[in-house]
């Protein structure tokens, strides 16, 4: 018989269908000692092939114990030092995001993770990155924020460019878990660009990519510009009375 809790993320899960998650229902939240199995699970129980595909090498694991005692480690520190955040889809935690290598007030290497199956290509991801990058900018005191996908993870990578964070170009890598010589694509995030995600996403009725072009154009090319509007305008006005002339 299943639980309540199964009900309810069938439920979620279900709603997703087809649907893109509003942002008021993906949040974020500091890790803490009971989300620990989950991690635990994700890293040590999923199938070899699907970290290999992560561009994850097995073997640079840490022994689940090691692992454990330095999560358990991290929850009892000072939130300020604390680098993992807590994916939650209405409440459930499905995820978690990291930022490491870490050099405060300079840059971090971010990182993202769906562990619950069910709620992975669900969309997800596109809002937790900005929110996520935003407590990081802001925690760490970064000046930009670099993301090294392996080449292999093409979802991953799916999310930068759907987010519209820059691709600078491609590097091989090995840092971390990551296997040794992996190819990966480089994107980076500035805390003024990570500002303007958020506002995006919380404001999608406005044309931000617009404003932010306009911004970006000189004195000299926003009179072009205006001037350019103006005839179109004057054009169609004409247009339209020479129709009006010849339909009498």
């Amino acid at each position: 018989m299943a639980s309540p809790l199964d009900d309810k993320i069938e439920k979620m899960v279900t709603a997703l269908k087809g649907a893109v998650p509003s942002v008021d229902r993906v949040s974020l939240r500091d890790l803490r000692e009971e989300d620990i199995p989950h991690l635990r699970r994700y890293w040590f129980d999923s199938p070899p092939e699907y970290l290999e595909a992560m561009g994850v090498d097995p073997k640079k694991l840490p022994p689940q114990e090691k692992f454990e005692i330095g999560l358990l480690e991290k929850c009892r520190g000072p939130s300020s030092k604390l680098n993992a955040l807590i994916i939650l889809f209405d409440d459930h935690p499905v995820g978690f995001h990291t930022i490491n290598p870490l050099v405060e007030d300079d840059y971090g290497i971010f990182h993202a993770h769906i562990w619950d199956s069910q709620f992975r290509r669900k969309g997800i991801a596109s809002i937790s990155y900005p929110k996520a990058c935003w407590i990081f900018f802001r925690r760490f005191g970064l000046k930009r924020i670099l993301f090294k996908t392996p080449t292999q993870n093409t979802g991953s990578i799916r999310v930068k460019e759907k987010l519209g964070i820059r691709y600078i170009g491609d590097e091989t890598v090995g840092f971390g878990i990551v296997k040794d010589g992996t190819l990966a694509k480089v994107f980076e995030l500035t805390r003024e660009e990570s500002d303007f995600l958020i506002e995006q996403m919380e404001h999608p009725e406005v044309d931000l990519n617009q404003i932010q072009r306009n911004l970006s154009l000189s004195v000299d090319e926003r009179l072009y510009e205006h001037q350019k509007a103006l005839n179109l305008a004057l054009d169609l006005q004409e247009a339209g009375k020479k129709m009006r002339e010849q339909s009498q």
